[in-house]
């Protein structure tokens, strides 16, 4: 469909603040304006929702990254649709009572989230798998000296979650609570069997712990489940990628980018280094670490998260944990790896470092496939025809 004569208005939040939305709708020929500066996902001041209110007229249809209450707010009082891609999951914002206008288009990449929103009664919310902007990978120069600094046989981009609030958790844990979480962590730390859920198992001990810690101010939210989102699901991915990146660095020269340094110190044998920009810097490690691991956050159920994409935009080797929806998106073996145990982790990752010819050939087919399927502006192009029509 030629998109020319659509004017779209593009809000950068406080929480992300990451372009390649733009460049995909400026691909299929959309007039983007930004007319605004950040606005908030959560709460937000009268001040702003008025101003939004006098700006939206001026378009056909507002877009963020991620679901934003007061811009959801604005275009549903002066009838503008609203598109929103949605980056996390869960997004605690969907929850709140703007989720539900019938102005918004909510898309998102987790189908059992879906699920859960659906169930509570949201309606305009739509399946999108995420996307690899192939247009900014491709302007990134590498150069010789970026072959010398990025350089590995496996590398890690991501952080521990070494959130204060985490750490008052652990302040406050009763003795027997401390037990339950022991035992929870030995269960479900690097535990990959799909038809086994780590939701609602707590022990008895830690979840009265939880109940006490946890304030819930949104009815639409289960209590249980709440509590699982923001701590323990954490906490299993604290553990997890000490444990993942423990049983590389043991063999393999390992390198993890992070912002929780503290936390991967703990790590023998870990080369730890800052966190990576972005737009830049994250290109040059993911081109040149041969074997990339993508860990996925438990709270994200069932959908590829955006590192799987990243990695595969410039030709990258993915190693993942076996998410439901990357044997959906991808041929498992051809385009992308996966491992469902710290044993075959270690011997995949032995494999295609001793077998480059085969490494580079997934990379290769990876790469074509998200070029093929998975570029912003192939799917800004069916989330448009969803919401304007084909």
């Amino acid at each position: 469909m030629d998109w020319n004569k659509l004017k779209v208005y593009y809000f950068d939040s406080f929480d992300i603040v990451k372009g390649d939305i733009v460049w995909g709708l400026v691909e299929l020929g959309v007039t983007v304006e930004a007319p605004y500066g950040q606005i908030p996902l959560d709460e937000y001041e009268e001040k702003t929702l008025q101003d939004l209110i006098r700006i939206i007229p001026g378009c056909d249809a507002v877009f963020t990254q991620n679901f934003s209450r007061v811009v959801a707010e604005a275009c549903y009082q002066v009838g503008k649709q609203y598109i929103s891609w949605v980056y996390d999951s869960p997004q605690k914002t969907l929850y709140d009572k703007e989720a539900f206008y019938e102005t918004n288009y909510i898309f998102m990449f987790d189908k059992v989230q879906i699920r859960r929103l659906q169930k509570i009664g949201i309606k305009n919310i739509f399946y999108s798998p995420l996307a690899a902007n192939i247009l900014r990978a491709n302007q990134i120069a590498l150069t010789e000296e970026d072959e010398k600094k990025y350089t590995c046989d496996i590398s890690f981009v991501g952080n521990f979650y070494q959130k204060k609030y985490l750490e008052q958790f652990f302040a406050t844990l009763s003795e027997e609570g401390k037990k339950d979480l022991d035992a929870y962590l030995k269960k479900y730390v690097c535990f990959y069997n799909p038809s086994e859920s780590a939701f609602g198992t707590a022990g008895e001990h830690l979840r009265q712990d939880l109940h006490r810690i946890v304030v819930n101010s949104n009815a639409m939210i289960e209590q249980e489940y709440l509590e699982d989102v923001l701590v323990l699901t954490r906490l299993l991915a604290r553990e997890e990628r000490k444990e993942i990146l423990s049983t590389c660095s043991k063999c393999f020269n390992t390198v993890v980018y992070t912002n929780d340094t503290e936390v991967a110190k703990e790590v023998p044998g870990l080369q730890v280094n800052g966190a990576v920009n972005y737009e830049t810097d994250l290109f040059r490690v993911n081109a040149f670490s041969k074997i990339c691991l993508s860990t996925t956050l438990k709270s994200i159920e069932s959908g590829v998260i955006q590192r799987v994409f990243d990695i595969l935009s410039i030709g990258g080797f993915v190693l993942s944990d076996p998410q439901p929806e990357l044997f959906e998106l991808f041929e498992v073996g051809k385009e992308v790896e996966v491992y469902h145990s710290m044993e075959e982790l270690k011997d995949k990752a032995s494999y295609y470092l001793t077998h480059e010819r085969e490494r580079l050939t997934i990379a290769l087919n990876g790469y074509k496939r998200v070029a093929k399927d998975y570029t912003y502006s192939v799917l800004l192009n069916k989330i448009l025809e969803t919401v304007f029509g084909t």
